[in-house]
């Protein structure tokens, strides 16, 4: 997720068609904004907050894709590991539409989610414009979260991931999860050789941190 600063700005056509592409993820996130505003349940005030929260969150994404505009990283992932990260970035999506089986564990389910969606709140205010969905390196954030770990936005993830498999759990909701597991490790894989080849001070940065747990892991 993050990445010393990023290249000059495209030009002309070269610009117009940079701004294309770079907009496809603004698309992606508005979309996202769309969806959640009309699937809002407004007689559940818990349910609000958490759409809300929801909302807070992929409005700070499209703001700083909007800010940063289509600049040049220092170094980008190959097109598997972008692959990879996309792929991985929408692994959840199918297990929200899963049944839910576990009623009982619903309330922690929903702590989990607001814990989760405040923590990657808090990763991406302090990435700002370093933020990429795919592994870029623009430069090194060691504030906020990334003072002690890493990759606090999948350790955000695994959070919410863990709360939807305790509610929905069965075989699919299981497979999507070891699916979801796997890409996040490997995304997490992906990024760090980005980061390390751009920049010489993350050797020093991995070293004295943790990947997603404090004193841990």
């Amino acid at each position: 997720k993050q990445g010393s600063h990023s290249g000059p700005m495209p030009s002309g056509q070269n610009g117009l068609r940079a701004w294309a592409r770079h907009g496809i993820p603004i698309l992606y996130f508005l979309a996202l904004i769309v969806w959640e505003l009309r699937d809002i349940t407004w007689d559940d005030l818990l349910a609000v907050e958490l759409s809300l929260l929801t909302i807070g969150y992929m409005t700070l994404i499209v703001f700083m894709y909007v800010r940063r505009g289509p600049d040049m990283p220092l170094r980008r992932g190959d097109a598997v590991s972008r692959l990879v990260a996309l792929l991985g970035a929408n692994m959840l999506v199918p297990l929200t539409f899963l049944s839910v089986e576990y009623p009982q564990f619903a309330v922690a389910a929903v702590m989990g989610a607001f814990a989760g969606l405040a923590f990657s709140f808090w990763g991406v205010w302090h990435l700002g414009t370093a933020f990429s969905i795919v592994p870029e390196a623009r430069r090194l954030v060691q504030t906020g979260p990334y003072r002690w770990i890493r990759h606090p936005l999948y350790l955000a993830g695994f959070v919410i991931g863990l709360g939807l498999l305790a509610v929905k759990f069965s075989p699919a909701a299981l497979g999507l999860f070891i699916a979801f597991a796997v890409s996040q490790s490997l995304r997490m894989v992906n990024e760090e050789n980005v980061l390390a080849e751009a920049l010489p001070e993350y050797t020093e940065y991995k070293r004295r941190t943790w990947a997603l747990l404090p004193f841990i892991f």
